[in-house]
């Protein structure tokens, strides 16, 4: 899977806000953004996936990316908020991942992220 993302992916930027913490005197200070490129095969939902989703979201522009770097969602546990994906000027929101683990003697990952369309076309 890792060279069929090479070999038909394309390079986007991923925004990920690192988590904050609280300084000495009790003040909430949030973390730094951090913005990085991966390279991901990006597609649109098929009806399958359209079907899975809760009604309220189907109408909703989303894509799903498929890629060897750990996408993140919003956790409380682990103190993350959802990655945000640029594409050609159009941020997502990574509303969804799953983590696919294949045979563990060729140790292969990869990751695959739903994402929702945030706003419109960045200037």
């Amino acid at each position: 899977m890792r060279s069929l993302i090479k070999k038909f992916g394309r390079t986007i930027q991923i925004e990920r806000q690192l988590p904050g913490r609280y300084d000495d005197k009790g003040v909430w200070l949030p973390g730094s953004v951090s913005t990085f490129d991966i390279i991901a095969s990006v597609q649109h939902l098929d009806t399958d996936d359209l079907l899975r989703l809760p009604e309220n979201q189907r109408s909703k522009e989303m894509i799903k990316i498929f890629t060897d770097v750990e996408i993140f969602t919003t956790s409380v546990q682990s103190q993350t908020t959802s990655d945000i994906v640029i594409i050609d000027g159009y941020r997502y929101e990574v509303s969804k991942t799953h983590d696919f683990k294949q045979h563990k003697a060729l140790t292969i990952r990869y990751f695959r992220a739903d994402c929702v369309l945030e706003n419109q076309r960045l200037a």
